[in-house]
């Protein structure tokens, strides 16, 4: 066999051996005493984000080659919302014929792009790990959360609070659930094993 040949097919094997090497965490949300939301409009856990923690030290991950979408829609942030991974590029259009801004003061990441008029809008790198607040300076009543994670493993329940996370790197972590109101997110330790899949419930408090 050629060296080509070899070099190709080593190169439809290399998927599947990384796959052989992840797993799949499966479980689901379940939010106590939550309180009604006021926009009629509410997707049920909308507000939760489930995510993975406690890589090992040293551990790091390409950042995005794509950047993400945080619009503001009839005067609102949409989604309320954003999970990213960090490094992350996030684009902040405008809707509205009107004139808006997006700024935060939020410890884990200060910026402020300015006010600008509808379009494309204007663009932000997050490369701090954390929760970002985020406002207008025009509408104060406007508001929305960007959770900066370590990695790309995380999602948002399905509108039954079921989620799915899969490729996992083998190995244990601490799985997470979290709700803007909550101070202190729930946690759980989990080990992922080759090709299983592990099923973790979590309750909102």
């Amino acid at each position: 066999m050629s060296r080509a040949l070899i070099a190709l097919a080593l190169f439809a094997l290399a998927p599947l051996a990384c796959a052989a090497d992840t797993g799949t965490i499966e479980g689901q949300i379940a939010i106590q005493e939550a309180a009604p939301p006021a926009d009629p409009a509410h997707v049920p856990f909308s507000d939760v984000v489930v995510y993975l923690n406690g890589f090992a030290p040293g551990t790091t991950f390409p950042p995005p080659t794509q950047e993400v979408s945080l619009t503001q829609r009839k005067k609102r942030f949409v989604p309320y919302i954003l999970p990213i991974q960090a490094g992350t590029t996030v684009r902040f259009p405008n809707d509205d014929d009107i004139f808006h801004n997006v700024f935060s003061v939020s410890r884990d990441q200060q910026f402020n792009i300015g006010r600008y008029p509808k379009g494309p809008g204007k663009t932000h790198v997050f490369t701090r790990v954390g929760q970002v607040r985020v406002f207008c300076d025009v509408h104060s009543f406007m508001k929305a959360h960007i959770l900066v994670l370590p990695s790309p493993h995380f999602t948002q329940p399905d509108r039954s609070g079921h989620f799915r996370l899969d490729g996992v790197p083998t190995g244990s972590y601490w799985v997470v659930s979290w709700h803007d109101r909550l101070k202190n997110p729930e946690q759980k330790p989990i080990t992922v094993a080759a090709g299983q899949t592990v099923k973790v419930d979590l309750t909102i408090k």
